[in-house]
């Protein structure tokens, strides 16, 4: 309803002769989990793999500018800041020995990231270019421990989709249904903290796989996601 009210005070203001105006559109993504998977692959010190489905969602905020000039030539761009993630993943066998806990994929605190969104409604397509600056938080505190705490879960959310009228006015409306099929490659470089065995590992690897996301009218919720704010609450 705000949404609708802040769009509708928008369009007046054009109409009135206002030269710009500025709206702010929070878009909410869900993680589709049927096809969302990465695998978690270390190359040294021992070779080992382990897939993970992911659940979860994120919160996008679209700060969007349109002006006259914008409307006649259907050009629309806009600032994103990341506002709430959760993502969470089932969790694996540190190094093949020792249970991680749930992994729990959330922003860093002080800096989330963010990034810029472009729609063309005459080229029908529109880019997301958005750094998701997230970390890993693990349920189990003797991982975290070793890890020196969150372990940085970066991933670049680059994205070109269809993007028609319908689907502009849906995202200011909020009743979009947008989708978003997002490649994750990232590399693993770290030295785990402590003695050890574990403690003083030069571990090498990658987290890579494939994240759906899909526009949802609300936060998803489910069991693993209320674990994962559990463990985020101690």
């Amino acid at each position: 309803m705000r949404k609708k009210l802040t769009m509708t005070l928008a369009v007046t203001a054009l109409a009135m002769g206002s030269v710009a105006c500025s709206l702010e559109v929070e878009q909410i993504m869900a993680v589709d989990p049927a096809n969302s998977l990465i695998g978690i692959v270390t190359t040294s010190p021992i070779n080992s793999g382990n897939l993970q489905t992911l659940e979860g969602g994120a919160v996008m905020n679209i700060d969007i500018g349109i002006s006259l000039l914008d409307l006649i030539f259907g050009d629309f761009e806009g600032d994103i800041t990341v506002g709430e993630v959760l993502i969470a993943t089932p969790g694996f066998n540190f190094l093949n020995l020792v249970p991680t806990g749930r992994l729990c994929i959330v922003p860093n605190a002080t800096n989330p990231g963010g990034g810029t969104f472009e729609a063309n409604i005459y080229s029908q397509e529109a880019t997301f270019d958005v750094a998701l600056n997230t970390e890993a938080v693990f349920g189990s505190p003797i991982i975290s421990n070793l890890m020196g705490g969150a372990l940085p879960f970066p991933f670049a959310l680059v994205s070109t989709i269809p993007f028609t009228l319908s689907d502009m006015l849906g995202m200011l409306t909020g009743s979009t249904d947008l989708s978003i099929t997002q490649e994750v490659n990232q590399p693993i470089d770290l030295n785990t903290t402590g003695s050890p065995p574990f403690g003083g590992l030069h571990i090498v690897g990658s987290v890579s796989g494939e994240i759906a996301l899909a526009s949802a009218d609300a936060f998803p919720t489910s069991p693993i996601l209320d674990e994962c704010i559990a463990i985020l609450a101690q």
